[in-house]
């Protein structure tokens, strides 16, 4: 139960401080792995939500 409680505290202080937009949703960077050069990145924006431009 500790373990359920730690994550919810988490996750309600990554939205307050806003981070879930700034760092999931519309992050500056996307890394790729190596290797995987080949994998595009989704043109759908509603396929992937961190593919999103920034507005």
């Amino acid at each position: 139960m500790a373990f359920g409680a730690l994550g919810v505290i988490a996750v309600i202080r990554f939205a307050v401080r806003g981070w879930i937009d700034e760092l999931y949703i519309a992050p500056e960077h996307n890394f790729t792995y190596s290797g995987f050069w080949w994998v595009l990145t989704p043109r759908c924006p509603s396929a992937v939500p961190a593919a999103r431009p920034r507005a």
